[in-house]
């Protein structure tokens, strides 16, 4: 036996005295209940398999695709029945298709007419294009409805946007010979 040995058999009996209290023994206990072997506590985490993530990447990729082709074919499908509905305007409203193409030939001769009268030189004809395209505007969405509907309330609506159309070239011609004869009345006192 090592010299060790001897002295631990001699003294047991005082070792044994030495004893760690049960408090401490408790402790030690529940570390290692804890977390085996540091005596921490650990945390848990929780892995995801790759595979999953993969499934749920796909159902997003899924639920796009869907979502997009939806839209497409809805978007075709307005337009189909917007130009079917073109097609029968003369069916839906002949009264409108005639007055329709009775007032654009009249817009059209008074823009010439303003035109020619010398607006554009007075800068006049900015307003009008503004107001006009701002009613075609209007009128285009209108018929789109009529076209869904086949009201008579957007009929009467659609022939008093056209109605505007001509009142305010008219309007805009009565200002051009007002300036004019302003113009001409200067010039005659300056004589």
């Amino acid at each position: 036996m090592s010299k060790l040995e001897e002295f631990i058999q001699k003294n047991r009996q005082e070792f044994d005295a030495w004893e760690p209290s049960d408090q401490l023994w408790g402790k030690l206990a529940k570390g290692l209940d804890d977390s085996p072997g540091t005596g921490l506590p650990v945390k848990t985490v929780r892995m995801v398999p790759i595979a999953r993530v993969w499934q749920i990447a796909a159902g997003f990729v899924l639920i796009l695709v869907a979502a997009l082709t939806i839209q497409y074919y809805l978007s075709q499908n307005d337009q189909q029945s917007a130009v079917a509905a073109r097609q029968s305007l003369e069916q839906i409203a002949p009264e409108l298709a005639e007055v329709e193409q009775f007032y654009t030939q009249q817009v059209k001769l008074k823009r010439q007419e303003l035109q020619q009268s010398g607006a554009h030189k007075l800068g006049m004809d900015k307003d009008v294009d503004r107001e006009l395209s701002s009613l075609d505007s209007a009128y285009s969405d209108l018929k789109l409805e009529l076209y869904k509907t086949g009201s008579q309330e957007v009929i009467d609506v659609m022939i008093q946007n056209l109605l505007f159309r001509v009142d305010i070239l008219n309007k805009q011609m009565d200002a051009l010979q007002n300036v004019k004869k302003l113009n001409n009345q200067t010039h005659e006192k300056q004589i």
